[in-house]
């Protein structure tokens, strides 16, 4: 099992731009590279695209200023992380399914969420791979994770578990599903439920379960158990899984 993840600066940790504060994420895998970092929204203009030689694919174009930066650095962070690999300037189009379309021989993910985004990609296409980040959950927004994508069971073992604060074990376990779907979905091929999968056990130190609740696919019958790695950080988590493709 990889090393639990471990946070390093890059130079330019303390630029301000619209991208800045990168940072490598050490996953204890060969082959793969993954990074974080902040985007600024107020940073952000369309300019911005041709300036870093990446393609606006239309539906972005589009679409409002949030989700175009929210593309705009999902994409350049993944730029670096292929580079690294040795895919320089490799393109990541988007899917009919509006997936990332990665480049022949990689898989990766890409996530973002208010201002931060990660990303990990892999030379490796055995390999399923997905990968989430969250800002902790609170009011509203905790309630709703709590009633729309736990169940009953999950409720209760969130709620008397003494591993770590509620509020974090709610987060922590929305973000898994969320990594577990983008790792599934290429074997899946269809859109499936929160409900498909709850939350197993407490969680460890540096890892979760997920338990399938129904069949997804012959390859991944009901009751398959899912080792979510995760890092938490003053006011986010981040989680990420990566496996073998199942066959059968």
């Amino acid at each position: 099992m990889p090393d639990p993840v471990m946070f390093q600066s890059d130079s330019n940790d303390h630029s301000i731009s619209f991208l800045s504060h990168q940072r490598k994420l050490e996953l204890g895998l060969s082959g793969a590279e993954a990074f974080s970092a902040r985007f600024s929204l107020s940073a952000f203009h369309p300019g911005l695209f041709t300036e870093n030689g990446i393609s606006c694919p239309d539906r972005i174009c589009r679409s409002v200023k949030k989700r175009q930066a929210e593309f705009l650095a999902g994409r350049a962070l993944a730029r670096t992380a292929l580079a690294r690999l040795g895919l320089k300037d490799a393109p990541i189009p988007i899917g009919d399914d509006r997936a990332p379309v990665w480049p022949m021989g990689s898989v990766g993910s890409i996530s973002h969420a208010h201002g931060r985004c990660a990303v990990v990609a892999i030379l490796d296409p055995s390999l399923m791979v997905g990968l989430d980040i969250e800002t902790l959950a609170s009011g509203s927004t905790l309630a709703s994770i709590l009633q729309v994508t736990m169940n009953d069971t999950e409720r209760s073992l969130i709620e008397t578990q003494g591993v770590m604060a509620s509020d974090w074990l709610a987060t922590l376990a929305f973000s898994a599903k969320e990594t577990l779907y983008k790792a599934l979905y290429p074997t899946v091929q269809r859109f499936f439920g929160f409900d498909c999968a709850e939350l197993a056990e407490p969680p460890t130190e540096d890892q979760l379960t997920l338990r399938l609740t129904t069949q997804l696919h012959p390859s991944l019958p009901e009751d398959t158990c899912f080792a979510i790695r995760y890092t938490t950080r003053p006011n986010y988590v981040l989680t990420w899984l990566i496996r073998p493709v199942p066959t059968g």
